[in-house]
């Protein structure tokens, strides 16, 4: 689609997707049966939709409600205009359900939602493409994208791991097996940050399809009232990302968010998850407790975790003009 640069064009193009999706929506959708699923689902008959099912829902009303927000790709200024989004009771009533159950307060999708369960298994084909029948390479841009959002996640399991058993082995006072753990850490951090290394790149997801086609879809941007304040939503960002959160607070750092924002995009057992390792954490105690070899390694962590943001904010989201 030819980009335009019109107000009264752009309005007319979004008005007339958010027509046609209402009519579709209302046409295939049995609101009273997604009602009746989704109530006994949440009921504690949760056999009913498998987790895996319930994460693709996720992924699919979360990708209508940024096409019906937005109604046009690249996201147009008299959109962002647009402070409160009426929604086809089809995407609204789902939300709901969807906001409970995974225990988030965001009109808008995150990067569970938008990224990590939009991916199959085989990390090959995104379910909900935004750009499937643009030209090359604004689909491959998306899909190194969303990518690059999943995979880390995957790596990141022998982090966790390792993470966990370090705060286990130091409880115990194992502090040779604690080490040993913080090194293993150190080590798998390596592939987890590679996939950032080789993937986010100006050869894979060069900048002006990044801004254009990918970023402002998965904005938000827009609010609702809630005891008669205005409260806004960002959308999604890649400080969703679980792993540099929980590294974060095992290293003692302040996070990114507040505890408001966390309950907005973070879903409750992440929550769970990074409040235990937060509680847990004893980089503090060692330095207090002088334990030099444990110290030295949290050092090495905090070492690779500043490298990464520098690349990520100087080299990798902001090559240089000439490409080198």
């Amino acid at each position: 689609m030819e980009v335009s640069l019109n107000d009264t064009v752009n309005q007319s193009r979004r008005t007339e997707y958010q027509c046609r999706s209402r009519g579709l929506l209302q046409e295939r959708v049995d609101m009273e049966k997604v009602k009746a699923v989704l109530s006994t689902s949440e009921n504690g008959h949760f056999s009913v939709i498998k987790n895996e099912a319930y994460n693709g829902f996720y992924a699919c009303i979360s990708a209508l409600r940024h096409a019906f927000r937005w109604g046009t790709v690249p996201v147009v200024k008299v959109a962002q205009r647009d402070k409160i989004i009426q929604f086809p009771p089809e995407l609204d009533l789902p939300w709901g359900f969807i906001r409970r159950r995974y225990g988030i307060t965001s009109q808008g999708g995150n990067v569970m939602s938008n990224l990590q369960c939009n991916i199959d298994n085989a990390t090959r084909r995104v379910a909900y493409a935004i750009n499937g029948s643009m030209p090359e390479p604004i689909p491959s841009a998306e899909y190194y994208l969303i990518y690059s959002f999943t995979e880390p996640e995957r790596k990141a399991l022998p982090v966790y791991y390792h993470l966990v058993q370090s705060i286990r082995c130091y409880e115990k006072g194992q502090r040779q097996a604690c080490l040993a753990h913080l090194q293993g850490i150190s080590i798998h951090l390596k592939s987890v940050f590679r996939i950032y290394y080789e993937n986010v790149v100006e050869s894979k997801i060069p900048r002006h399809v990044f801004t254009a086609y990918i970023q402002g879809f998965h904005g938000w941007a827009a609010g609702e009232f809630i005891e008669d304040e205005y409260v806004e939503y960002d959308g999604t960002s890649g400080a969703h990302l679980v792993l540099f959160n929980v590294l974060d607070y095992f290293l003692g750092l302040e996070p990114f968010f507040d505890e408001q924002d966390f309950m907005r995009y973070f879903s409750h057992s992440q929550r769970r998850f990074m409040a235990s390792v937060k509680a847990h954490a004893f980089r503090t105690a060692a330095e207090q407790a002088n334990n030099f070899g444990l110290t030295e390694q949290f050092e090495k962590i905090a070492k690779q975790l500043r490298s990464w943001n520098y690349a990520l904010n100087t080299v990798i989201l902001n090559p240089p003009a000439n490409g080198t």
